[in-house]
C-alpha cells in the first residue's frame, strides 16, 4: 500500500472590496484546484520511486535479478534496469493542467531508455486527457454540441480543449459501451425509430430503439417504471432488435405499426405477441382521413370518440372491439376507405396487452420510449449532417448512461467503494 503524507500552507490575501461569500468561495476553488495539481505531482513521484526501490533497489546500487511487472520494448528482457532520469508528461484533468516528471529506465541487455509507468499506472500512449476528464465530456456532451461541451469544460476547468478532442473522445467511448446487462429474460420490448439527418441520403437515415419494460419502483417519491435499453441502432434496418427477437422469448412487442417487424415475426413464425399502441391509432386514423379528403379539423372530431373507446378499461374487450367495429363501418359509409384499411389492419392487435395483465409490466402504448424518441431528436436536430457511425457512437453513450447505469460503470470501471483513504487535518 502506497502512503503519501503532505504538508501545505495557504496564505492567503483578500483586499476589503472583495469581503464576501462569492470571494471566498471563489478563493476556496482556486486553492483546491493548485493543491489538488500540486498533490498529484507529489504522489505520481512517490508512486514511482516507490515502485523503483522496490524492483532496482537504491539509486546507484541497481540490483538486477528481480522481475519487473515491466518489459523492455526493444528486446523484452524484464530484469537488468537501471535508473536513468526523468521526461516532462503534460496530462489535462478536472483539477487543470498538470506537467509531472514521468521517471526513466534503461534496459541494460539493449541499451532501451523509456518509462514504464505510463502502462503500469493506466497511461495509454499519447494519452493527453485523463480518463476521469474524459468521463465528464462524455456526460457533457449528451446533452450539448460539441462546440458547447469544450466551452463549458474550458470554462469550468481552466482547460484549452477543441471540439474535435470532445468528438474524439465520444467516438472512442461510444465504440467501447456494450450492454452488459442479462437480456435473455426480456419479456416485453417497445420498439420504435425516427429520421436523422446522417449519411449521404437527403431524407437521412433512421434510428431504431428498443427499450424493455421492467417493473415499477418508487423513486423520488414518484412511481417511475424500470427501463432498460436493449438496442440503439443508427441504419436502415433494425438488424439487432430482429436477432434479438429470434434468440430471445420475448412474449409481447409494442409498436406504433410503422416498424417493419409485424412482417418478419410472421415471416420467421417467432412466438411473440404484437401490440398496436393505442395512443397511435386515433393519431394515424386523422392523418388517413386527410388522405380521404378531410381536413384535420373536421377528422379530429369524426375520430374524437375513438381515442376514448380504446382506453376505456371499465369497458369488457368484447364490448370494444364490437364498436370499433362500429366506427370502422361509419368510415366506411362515409367513403373514407384509407381509414377503414387502416383501422381493420390494427383490429387484431389491439388488446394484446390483456393477455399479460397480471404482470404488470405490459403496457397498452409506448409512450415510453416516445419519450425517449423526442430526447434523441432534440440532441441530434443541430443543423449539422451527422455520419452514422458518430451519431450511433454519441446515442450509444447518451442511452446507455441514462438507462443502463450497470454497463455506464462498467464502461468506466467504477467502483462503488473508494480506493483510497484520507484524512486532512487543519491546524
Amino acid at each position: 500500500m502506497l502512503e503519501v503524507e503532505q504538508s501545505f500552507k495557504v496564505h492567503l490575501k483578500i483586499s476589503k472590496n472583495d469581503l464576501n461569500v462569492n470571494s471566498f468561495i471563489n478563493s476556496c476553488n482556486e486553492i483546491g484546484k493548485n493543491v489538488s495539481r500540486t498533490f498529484f505531482v507529489n504522489l505520481f513521484k512517490e508512486a514511482q520511486e516507490t515502485q523503483l526501490m522496490h524492483y532496482l533497489g537504491a539509486p546507484w546500487h541497481e540490483t538486477s535479478g528481480i522481475l519487473t511487472p515491466w518489459e523492455c520494448p526493444r528486446c523484452g528482457a524484464r530484469a537488468g534496469f537501471k535508473r536513468r532520469g526523468s521526461r516532462p508528461r503534460i496530462l489535462k484533468t478536472s483539477c487543470g493542467e498538470i506537467t509531472f516528471p514521468l521517471r526513466q529506465v534503461t534496459c541494460n541487455d539493449c541499451g532501451k531508455t523509456f518509462s514504464p509507468f505510463p502502462a503500469l499506472f493506466g497511461l495509454e500512449k499519447w494519452q493527453r486527457i485523463s480518463q476521469e476528464l474524459e468521463q465528464k465530456f462524455c456526460h457533457i456532451v449528451k446533452d450539448m454540441s460539441y462546440r458547447k461541451t469544450a466551452n463549458l469544460g474550458n470554462e469550468f476547468f481552466d482547460l484549452n480543449v477543441s471540439p474535435r478532442t470532445v468528438h474524439k473522445t465520444v467516438q472512442k467511448y461510444g465504440t467501447r459501451a456494450k450492454i452488459i446487462e442479462d437480456l435473455s429474460h426480456i419479456s416485453h420490448l417497445q420498439v420504435d425509430s425516427t429520421k436523422i439527418n446522417a449519411s449521404n441520403n437527403e431524407r437521412g437515415i433512421d434510428v431504431h430503439l428498443a427499450i424493455s419494460l421492467g417493473p415499477t419502483e418508487q423513486k423520488n417519491g414518484r412511481t417511475v417504471r424500470k427501463k432498460t435499453l436493449v438496442s440503439v441502432q443508427v441504419s436502415e434496418s433494425p438488424s439487432e432488435v430482429k436477432q434479438l427477437l429470434r434468440k430471445s422469448q420475448v412474449d409481447q412487442l409494442t409498436v406504433d405499426g410503422k416498424s417493419g417487424l409485424e412482417k418478419f415475426i410472421t415471416d420467421e413464425k417467432i412466438p411473440t405477441a404484437i401490440q398496436r399502441c393505442l395512443w397511435h391509432i386515433p393519431r394515424t386514423a386523422v392523418h388517413m382521413m386527410y388522405l380521404d379528403g378531410y381536413s384535420y379539423i373536421s377528422g379530429r372530431e369524426f375520430v374524437s370518440p375513438l381515442k376514448y373507446l380504446l382506453f376505456d378499461e371499465s369497458l369488457a374487450v368484447k364490448t370494444r372491439l364490437e364498436r370499433y367495429n362500429s366506427f370502422i363501418e361509419e368510415c366506411r359509409i362515409a367513403g373514407c376507405m384509407k381509414t377503414v384499411n387502416f383501422l381493420e389492419n390494427a383490429a387484431s392487435d389491439l388488446y394484446t396487452y390483456k393477455q399479460f395483465a397480471d404482470s404488470d409490466i405490459h403496457g397498452r402504448t409506448n409512450s415510453v420510449i416516445e419519450r425517449q424518441m423526442r430526447e434523441i431528436n432534440r440532441r441530434m436536430e443541430n443543423g449539422t449532417r451527422w455520419t452514422p457511425t458518430g451519431a450511433n457512437n454519441l446515442l450509444n453513450l447518451k442511452l446507455i448512461e441514462e438507462l443502463n447505469p450497470d454497463s455506464y460503470a462498467y464502461l468506466w470501471k467504477l467502483r462503488k467503494n473508494k480506493s483510497c483513504k484520507f484524512e486532512v487535518i487543519l491546524c
